[in-house]
C-alpha cells in the first residue's frame, strides 16, 4: 500500500484526469504489476467520485490466455485458411495431372 502522502500524490493526479500518472505513482510506491496498478486506480477513481468501481481484472497467475487465433472470429480465419489451403492443393494435383496426361 503507498504511504498516506504517495496516496494523497495519487489522488490528485485522478482528480486532474491524469490516470495514467496514478497508475505509474501507484506502480512506483508498491512495485506493482501494471494490472494491479491499473484496476487499483480505477477502483480508487470510483470511490473517490462515489461511483461503483469496474469488477477487478483477473490478473492472477493462474488466468489463462487465450491464443491470438481462438478470439473473435479468429477460428473461423484459421479454418478458412485451411480450406482455402486444400482448394489450391485439389486444384494443383488436378492440373499437374492433366498436364502430365496431356504428354
Amino acid at each position: 500500500m503507498p504511504t498516506p502522502e504517495q496516496e494523497s500524490a495519487i489522488d490528485q493526479q485522478i482528480a486532474n484526469g491524469r490516470l495514467i500518472n496514478a497508475i505509474r505513482l501507484y506502480r512506483v510506491a508498491t512495485n506493482a504489476s501494471l494490472p494491479d496498478a491499473k484496476n487499483w486506480v480505477e477502483r480508487r477513481a470510483a470511490s473517490l467520485q462515489g461511483t461503483t468501481p469496474p469488477p477487478a481484472s483477473d490478473t492472477s497467475i493462474f488466468s489463462v490466455r487465450k491464443p491470438a487465433w481462438s478470439a473473435t472470429g479468429g477460428g473461423r480465419t484459421v479454418i478458412g485458411l485451411v480450406i482455402l489451403a486444400l482448394v489450391i492443393t485439389i486444384v494443383f494435383v488436378v492440373l499437374r495431372s492433366n498436364l502430365i496426361g496431356a504428354h
